[in-house]
């Protein structure tokens, strides 16, 4: 049985978000609570809408553009942090 490995990208902004790649899916870690996130492939165009209620989030990759799609995280406390999520 075959784990491939991960791949890890901390991005350091106003509020910290360590993200982690596999082959199938991409994890995102909080550094404190948000309230909802929205995914946009390159075009713009809006490909998720969700309320968050965890402080990790799990994408399954299928559901990112290629090459790139950006997730934009508001969190409880009124800020905001956009992130460049790789398929």
């Amino acid at each position: 049985y075959y784990t491939p490995p991960e791949s890890s990208e901390m991005i350091k902004g106003a509020n910290a978000v360590e993200i982690k790649y596999n082959e199938v899916d991409c994890t995102l870690q909080l550094s404190k609570p948000a309230s909802r996130m929205m995914v946009y492939d390159v075009d713009g165009t809006q490909v998720l809408n969700n309320k968050i209620t965890s402080q990790t989030i799990r994408l399954n990759k299928s559901l990112l553009g290629k090459p790139c799609s950006l997730a934009v995280i508001a969190f409880t406390d009124g800020t905001t942090e956009v992130v460049k999520l790789k398929h």
